[in-house]
């Protein structure tokens, strides 16, 4: 079991199951990528970063086709 501390001070307990992928969109208008996407593949143990190029906040749902196809080799691999 591990822990991280947000900025606000809120502890954010989990339990490390293994690798993990964190995807992102470089073009989040709601959640900036250089404010996020780095820091959350840090945060995870055996965490990967997938970096989608010009991809919004919503894209499992506007590029859901690109995004599960990248999930369903993360999960096989």
């Amino acid at each position: 079991m591990g822990y991280v501390t947000t900025k606000d001070g809120v502890d954010i307990f989990y339990k490390d199951w293994g690798p993990r992928d964190a995807q992102h969109g470089d073009d989040d208008q709601v959640v900036p990528y250089a404010d996020s996407a780095p820091l959350s593949a840090k945060l995870l143990k055996h965490g990967t970063l997938k970096t989608y190029p010009g991809f919004p906040h919503g894209m499992p749902t506007s590029n859901a086709d690109t995004i599960n196809a990248d999930l369903l080799a993360f999960v096989r691999s």
